[in-house]
């Protein structure tokens, strides 16, 4: 399903996101697939859905410095 940005259709990606869900959404050149870094049955889907090896990483966009100081401090933030 495609979704207009919405301010009720970014409340529902965000729910779907807190519960664990997927999200698969187009960027200037390739389609995203995202999801919550910190679940790791989300991040499980998301190698599932890549076929990816789990050797290999995922891509990790945050926000700002001190979202990255976190991860960095922190190697295990997953519940």
């Amino acid at each position: 399903m495609i979704l207009k940005p919405t301010k009720e259709n970014i409340r529902l990606i965000t729910e779907k996101l807190l519960n664990g869900d997927v999200i698969i959404f187009p960027t200037d050149t390739v389609f995203g697939i995202g999801c919550i870094a910190t679940n790791t049955k989300a991040i499980e889907k998301t190698y599932k859905l890549k076929g990816r090896e789990k050797t290999k990483s995922l891509l990790l966009n945050v926000a700002n410095i001190t979202t990255i100081k976190k991860f960095a401090k922190n190697k295990k933030l997953y519940n």
